[in-house]
This record gives structure tokens, sequence and C-alpha cells, in this order.
């Protein structure tokens, strides 16, 4: 569904940066992810899910992408990296490109 997700208590943490500023956190769904990329900062900043990040998802190879503000499919990648205005964010909903999701049991993570 690419409508409006919730996000609560057992969503995953799956990266936070104080430096930077920006926090990244998903949710497992039936057929991907919804990741919510978020800039703290007041400024624009790059808010990147790198490789280790989308590993914590199960994703080892290339996802497709679609932005669930936009209602657009985006492009494919390894890792997601988002250029975010001042205090904004971005939320996608991330699959294998194969179709197959990655498998992660549902919790809080937080990376130090």
């Amino acid at each position: 569904d690419d409508g409006l997700l919730r996000v609560g208590a057992s969503d995953m943490c799956l990266s936070a940066a104080a430096p930077s500023n920006s926090s990244v956190f998903g949710r497992e769904l039936e057929n991907g992810h919804a990741v919510l990329l978020i800039n703290w900062s007041r400024q624009p900043n790059t808010v990147t899910c790198d490789s280790g990040c989308m590993a914590k998802m199960g994703y080892t190879d290339v996802v497709t992408v679609r932005d669930l503000w936009t209602h657009t499919d985006n492009s494919t990648a390894r890792t997601l990296s988002f250029s975010i205005a001042g205090d904004s964010s971005v939320f996608v909903k991330i699959a294998a490109a194969g179709g197959s999701a990655g498998q992660t049991t549902p919790q809080m993570l937080q990376l130090d």
C-alpha cells in the first residue's frame, strides 16, 4: 500500500548520526520495507542508508525505490542517499529488485 504508513515503537532505527543530525528508520512490510530518512538539521543535508544499513533490513543487492510522498518510482539502487532540505524527510518504500523482500525481525535498532 502506497498510502500513509504508521511509524511506531516497533520500527527500527537503522542509523542515527548525531554529528550530521540525521536518522534512518525502517519498517518491514509484507512486500518490502518503508524507510524514513530524516534531516534534523536546519541546513540541507545528505542522509544515507549505506550497505550496512541496508543489510540490517536483509538487502545485499539492488532494490527498487518508490517515493511515498510523491507516489513516484525513483530508481533502483544498492544504497539510499538523498539530499534533504533542513528539518525535512524522505519517505520511501523499497523492495528487492528481483521481487523477494529482505527479511528481518521487527525490533528497535540503533547504530553507535
